[in-house]
């Protein structure tokens, strides 16, 4: 089980202030399945649920520094790219990328200089 940046975070804040998921889900007006996916990254965090998990933390007291950490969660998960949509041989190509990038051999020259332009190669 992978837990999202968000997921982490409120995971963690949920158990500190003895909430349950289903809690939770209740509040942000979504099912506690969906919530759950969204923890673990099956499901897109969008901005509209993410501003309600704020909200959520918020009403509960907490400080605005984890309330800040909250939020730098929010949109570090929002950056997430599915990639369940993608026919097999672009999720092999994501995944080689990122190989590539965890094993620290950084971006290719060429690939680098598409992005540089924004231009699709």
């Amino acid at each position: 089980m992978k837990l999202t940046p968000f997921g982490l975070a409120s995971r963690k804040l949920r158990l500190e202030l003895g909430c349950s998921l289903r809690q939770m889900a209740i509040e942000l007006e979504i099912g506690s399945p969906y919530l759950s996916s969204i923890e673990l990254g099956e499901k897109q965090l969008t901005t509209k649920i993410a501003e309600r998990a704020i909200n959520f933390f918020r009403t509960r007291g907490v400080s605005m520094a984890e309330l800040t950490h909250v939020r730098q969660a929010c949109d570090e998960s929002t950056r997430i790219v599915p990639v369940s949509m993608l026919r097999p041989s672009e999720k092999a190509l994501v995944a080689a990328f990122a190989r590539r990038l965890s094993e620290g051999k950084g971006i290719p020259n060429d690939v680098q200089k598409w992005l540089d332009r924004g231009e699709t190669p």
